[in-house]
């Protein structure tokens, strides 16, 4: 978000301050969103969270939702095209057309630099994320367990 608010100035969000800064900076800084997901799903936009507000936020996800992941995207589409029962009269325009998405479909804030795990930067967004990292972390075990169970929603 630092790279595309700094820089999306048809976006009402566009912040011309954080051309000013560095990342580090920014991820100490009132700009950035602490734990955006987590409140979202459980609808607590301020304020502190705690265990119970991840947890709760955990089960809404688990109960409520098919899961798609970007970096399994060919999977994901997979998966969403079975559920929702999508269908193409022409199936080969359509595994092309996926496969011009998956390969081609890379936004341009997706190439901002890797922040690696133990570096400073790292440490100071996880701080400010610790429960999405959580929530991140039972998504991607989600994701797994839906796959083998073959999840039928309805």
């Amino acid at each position: 978000m630092y790279y595309y608010f700094s820089t999306a100035k048809w976006d009402r969000r566009y912040n011309p301050n954080l051309q000013n800064i560095t990342l580090d900076q920014f991820a100490v800084s009132n700009y950035m969103e602490n734990n955006y997901m987590t409140r979202l799903l459980i609808n607590k936009p301020g304020g502190g969270l705690s265990y119970i507000d991840v947890n709760n936020a955990k089960e809404i996800l688990r109960q409520k939702s098919l899961i798609g992941l970007y970096d399994e995207m060919e999977e994901t589409i997979k998966r969403f095209e079975k559920y929702f029962h999508w269908t193409d009269s022409s199936k080969e325009d359509s595994n092309e057309c996926i496969s011009r998405m998956i390969t081609n479909g890379v936004r341009k804030y997706d190439l901002a630099p890797i922040v690696k795990e133990g570096t400073t930067t790292w440490d100071l967004m996880y701080k400010k994320n610790i429960y999405d990292v959580e929530l991140y972390e039972f998504v991607r075990s989600l994701f797994q367990f839906q796959e083998m169970q073959d999840i039928d929603f309805r």
